[in-house]
């Protein structure tokens, strides 16, 4: 995922609530992407849910 890098103060709100690993950081998304990625998600998981043939 791709999006603008936050600054060290969001990033420490952010540890507060969801530390990230230390291979990861926190990006901001912009929101009109929002129901993009709910769309993208919600499909993943009906895919992942149907049984095979």
């Amino acid at each position: 995922m791709q999006g603008w890098s936050v600054g060290e103060a969001m990033r420490a709100t952010c540890a507060a609530d969801s530390p990230p690993a230390e291979n990861e950081t926190v990006i901001r998304i912009p929101a009109r992407m929002v129901p993009l990625i709910r769309q993208a998600c919600d499909a993943a998981e009906r895919a992942s849910s149907t049984p095979e043939l």
